[in-house]
């Protein structure tokens, strides 16, 4: 008697095992490239196409040397919904280099003339 239960025990613990197994869901992606850019910003990048370093922004920077990216943007991604505009000296002086009023919302290359000019950006 005691062998029948036991052997019920054993088998309903198996399939409980077996079964925590099946549920057991895979681990999430971290999000790469573009889609590390979270919504609500304007994200700058250190890499063409979403790569290196990170740094993302509600209202801009008056100096992008705070974040390791003065005069080093080679792309962005706004999600910000509003257009953040990027320009050559600090406390948004000198040319523009970027102007992505929302249609850049997928992430755009930066060309290497304003890559390597870019020392703050205004967003809003």
């Amino acid at each position: 008697m005691y062998r029948g239960i036991r052997a019920m025990l054993v088998t309903a613990i198996a399939g409980l095992s077996m079964l925590g197994t099946l549920l057991v869901a895979a681990p999430a992606q971290a999000a790469v490239g573009f889609d590390r850019c979270p919504s609500g910003y304007m994200c700058l990048f250190t890499g063409a196409n979403g790569t290196g370093t990170m740094a993302y922004f509600r209202l801009g920077s008056t100096n992008l040397g705070l974040q390791g990216m003065d005069n080093n943007v080679w792309s962005g991604r706004n999600r910000s919904g509003k257009t953040a505009l990027g320009y050559e000296g600090y406390s948004y002086t000198g040319q523009v280099m970027l102007s992505s009023p929302g249609h850049f919302t997928t992430g755009f290359n930066v060309s290497a003339f304003a890559a390597t000019r870019m020392s703050s950006i205004r967003v809003g």
